[in-house]
């Protein structure tokens, strides 16, 4: 009996050990950064920039197990007068005083969906950055002490509409993303569903112009932002249309529509070979053999 009693007692105490052996800690770093300047003579924007290093290390063995890094930006204006917080890792990069309100415009970092091969049945994911534009709406009253504020987000040709006879500022920012930015011969596309339109975002960074790629942004025509989703390989479908590259498809059907590699597609009508359909195509029983054939 009391050598069964000492073996369980050996048993617990070993997985004790082990559990400890297996087990992680987190150790997090954070580092707070202001920066302060005077964009106008009545406007001065203070940046705070967050950063935060968390590394996972074994309890007993003290094993790095990988570090992660994060970032947020926020910042205001005369303190309290525009508040821009909680985007995630966005980094604001330019600010523009209008008589009606502010703007702003931002980089953000998002995910895109692709398949490296036909026959794949998961999707990869890249990242690519993205230029937003929101607007400041602020309802609050009695020296800012009661109700709220919010900002919305706007499309490219409304915020260059304001800039024809507002004043543009660059925010302080740490230049992030410059690695994704710098990436030589790179093409990348996004769709940016807004609230009342479609914004289609072609992207060419050859590593000397960062802000070239703002140039090939322009609105999907025709596009239902409510049924709108995006699928690989820069196409798209809303409850009526489906669009390559930001432009809309004559005569294709919604309903059987599949993007098969990153040159044929397939509905109802038949195979399509780089958006061409092939004559007497069956597309519903299309399949591929090989990568050739």
């Amino acid at each position: 009996m009391k050598q069964s009693v000492l073996n369980n007692r050996n048993s617990f105490f070993s997985v004790i050990v082990l559990l400890l052996a297996i087990s992680c800690t987190t150790e997090t770093k954070t580092n707070t950064n202001k920066t302060k300047k005077q964009l106008t003579a009545n406007k001065l924007i203070e940046v705070i920039k967050t950063e935060k290093e968390s590394t996972q290390k074994g309890i007993l063995t003290g094993h790095n197990y990988g570090t992660t890094y994060s970032f947020t930006y926020q910042f205001t204006i005369n303190k309290n007068k525009v508040i821009w917080k909680d985007m995630g890792s966005a980094v604001p990069k330019k600010i523009l005083f209008c008589t009606d309100t502010t703007y702003v415009n931002f980089f953000q970092k998002k995910s895109i969906p692709y398949q490296m091969f036909p026959s794949d049945t998961t999707m990869s994911y890249k990242d690519t950055i993205i230029t937003k534009y929101q607007k400041f709406v602020d309802n609050r009253y009695f020296f800012k002490w009661f109700g709220n504020y919010s900002w919305i987000d706007i499309s490219k040709e409304k915020y260059n509409v304001k800039k024809t006879n507002c004043k543009e500022y660059a925010i302080p920012n740490d230049n992030d993303y410059q690695k994704i930015l710098n990436k030589k011969s790179t093409y990348l596309s996004n769709y940016e569903v807004l609230k009342d339109s479609v914004i289609y975002h072609y992207t060419f960074y050859n590593g000397i112009n960062l802000y070239r790629a703002e140039a090939h942004s322009f609105t999907v025509k025709d596009a239902d932002p409510k049924t709108f989703k995006e699928l690989a390989h820069k196409y798209a479908k809303d409850r009526l249309h489906i669009y390559h590259e930001g432009h809309k498809l004559k005569k294709r059907d919604v309903s059987s529509f599949k993007v098969r590699n990153r040159t044929i597609v397939t509905d109802k009508y038949g195979v399509y070979y780089e958006d061409k359909l092939i004559p007497r195509s069956h597309g519903s029983s299309f399949k591929f053999l090989n990568n050739r054939y």
